[in-house]
């Protein structure tokens, strides 16, 4: 401020004057944004150090780094985030309370602050504050119906139940802006009925048919095809037989081969939020971007581009290979939208 001031004092005099402390507000700007510059790169590397330190449990390392990428910048939401993770993580559930009320401080839209605040109100034993906290989820976050049922449970008695949230891997691109949402908690699995329940068809005597073969209710056991993701939801598969799967928490899709083998497909500018996903003839992905409210489209060689912006909160996608048009489920407006690809 004080060497703006005197800036300020020169540019009275002349116009002559003026010119030349011109040229010297031009140099202090430019040596301004080299030091800013210079902050935005060291934070994004205390917040990668962080992200690698949690993602090899090493949780005090990995709060060392998110403090660090804090002090560099103390307006960085997502190492503030991040920080309440840990401190979940190390059962230091004030902590984590504190520091996902700085992202709310920061950021009072950060609705998956709300819902990981919600967890860890639930898992300290506090219902009320609780309650509040999943209420606040609006019904077009993905999170809207692990929320509701989180407060069916309160309601119902259950209170401390161990859920996790889920860190943010932003980087330094995104250091700057507020963290997006991400989906916390894994859904709770659908209740089956522990008698499996055996019908078969009644043959007619005048034409009589064998009974086709149906699974008995809860016979059919999933087997863990891939592990590793972080809030996995849209999944396609192409005429290879590869897996895509679409990572909402971390704005990434990733690709696994028919023998297992899991890597990073698709990431950076163009997936935010990620939901549903399908894909065309010639092997194009398109990505349904939920907190973007747009759909992005993914070559084969992993190129990404937005092709539809002003969407609603789109979720599902759908490829009609006849007419070569999307349609895109749109939570926002309870619509379904179209668009056509020739």
């Amino acid at each position: 401020m004080l060497i703006h001031k005197r800036l300020h004092a020169l540019l009275q005099p002349t116009r002559l004057f003026r010119l030349s402390a011109l040229s010297i507000l031009s140099m202090c700007t430019a040596a301004l944004l080299l030091c800013c510059n210079a902050f935005a790169d060291e934070t994004q590397e205390a917040f990668k150090e962080g992200l690698k330190a949690f993602n090899a449990q090493q949780y005090d390392t990995a709060l060392t780094h998110f403090n660090k990428s804090i002090e560099l910048d103390p307006k960085f939401v997502d190492g503030y985030y991040n920080k309440a993770v840990v401190h979940y993580q190390l059962k230091q559930f004030d902590d984590a309370i504190k520091s996902f009320n700085k992202v709310l401080e920061l950021a009072p839209d950060d609705y998956s602050a709300r819902y990981n605040l919600g967890l860890v109100y639930k898992k300290s034993g506090n219902a009320q504050k609780a309650l509040a906290a999943f209420e606040t989820i609006p019904s077009s976050h993905p999170r809207y119906q692990d929320a509701m049922r989180n407060i069916q449970k309160i309601k119902d008695g259950d209170v401390g139940s161990p859920q996790q949230p889920a860190a943010s891997e932003k980087t330094a691109a995104a250091a700057t802006t507020a963290s997006t949402a991400k989906p916390e908690s894994k859904p709770a699995p659908a209740k089956t009925s522990s008698k499996p329940e055996n019908k078969t068809a009644t043959a007619k005597p005048a034409t009589p048919k064998p009974a086709a073969k149906t699974a008995s209710s809860g016979s059919l056991k999933a087997q863990e095809y891939a592990t590793g993701f972080s809030g996995p939801t849209g999944l396609v598969t192409d005429a290879n037989g590869n897996l895509f799967v679409a990572n909402f928490s971390k704005n990434t899709i990733f690709k696994v081969q028919p023998n297992g083998d899991k890597a990073l497909f698709a990431a950076g500018s163009g997936i935010n939020g990620p939901v549903g996903m399908t894909s065309d003839e010639a092997g194009n992905l398109y990505v349904a971007n939920h907190l973007d409210n747009s759909v992005a489209m993914i070559t084969p060689a992993g190129k990404i581009s937005i092709i539809a912006k002003d969407l609603n909160k789109p979720y599902n996608i759908f490829y009609d290979t006849k007419t070569k048009t999307l349609y895109v489920s749109q939570q926002g407006s309870d619509s379904v939208a179209k668009i056509i690809l020739q």
